[in-house]
């Protein structure tokens, strides 16, 4: 959260904890810049996952689903992320 924090300036983060059977296997970050319990269909991106990632906590909160990004690895860079191999 805090190397996220370090670039993303929002008062908006907000975490999760996502995909499994138990609500607590995998630590996601996201901007919930139209609140915490978005339903919109595009959801909200997840900063520390895939580039095409996204995340719906007020339609399903503990699961993350794919977005429609045409080459997402092109889109702005986010240095708190490790490369990702094409």
């Amino acid at each position: 959260f805090r190397r996220v924090q370090r670039y993303v300036r929002s008062p908006n983060l907000r975490i999760a904890w996502v995909d499994g059977e138990e609500p607590s296997s995998r630590f996601i970050v996201f901007d919930a810049v139209q609140g915490p319990c978005l339903v919109a269909a595009s959801g909200y991106r997840v900063l520390n996952g895939a580039c095409n990632e996204r995340y719906q906590p007020g339609e399903n909160p503990y699961y993350t689903t794919a977005g429609t990004y045409v080459d997402c690895y092109r889109q702005t860079p986010r240095p708190w992320m490790l490369p990702t191999p094409r």
